[in-house]
């Protein structure tokens, strides 16, 4: 239980992915704008939130595709959303540039789906921390789009895993 309270605090425990009930995320059907073949947006769920054995273990868009790029979660019935955790990609692979890290997502908005209308329930601008916790007011919702305006200079959008409790 440590364990997991730690890894949803965003530490990193080797070869132990997160197993967290409470996480909707994995029950949920993940769909991306784009995705790189080694980055696929199922990554998002993996419990990995690292790069480990060569594993990229993220989502990652298509640098070919052009900003913005969206990363979409669905259930098949509505679930109650109350905090969503995004934990970025800094660059944790190779030694640590001042000022914020280009991999990281600098512009983005969290919205929910209820039926057939989407609304925005988060609005992030100029970002460059890791790991990013939204508690919201609870509401329902049967999807979940992170939409991804710019990163600090990476032309691919990054997330390494999502959370949603």
């Amino acid at each position: 239980e440590l364990q997991q309270t730690l890894l949803k605090d965003d530490q990193y425990i080797p070869d132990l992915p997160a197993d967290d009930p409470d996480d909707l995320a994995p029950r949920a059907t993940i769909n991306a704008s784009s995705e790189l073949t080694d980055s696929p947006a199922a990554n998002v769920v993996n419990g990995i939130a690292r790069h480990r054995n060569g594993q990229t273990n993220q989502w990652a868009s298509d640098p070919a595709q052009p900003l913005p790029q969206f990363l979409e979660l669905s259930w098949p019935q509505s679930v109650n959303v109350s905090e969503i955790h995004l934990p970025l990609d800094t660059g944790f692979q190779r030694p640590m540039i001042r000022g914020p890290q280009p991999e990281t997502i600098r512009d983005y908005d969290i919205q929910l789906r209820s039926g057939d209308n989407w609304h925005t329930v988060i609005r992030g601008r100029g970002n460059y921390q890791r790991k990013l916790r939204h508690p919201i007011s609870p509401q329902p919702a049967d999807a979940l789009r992170l939409l991804v305006y710019s990163t600090n200079g990476d032309p691919c959008a990054r997330l390494y895993e999502i959370r949603v409790y």
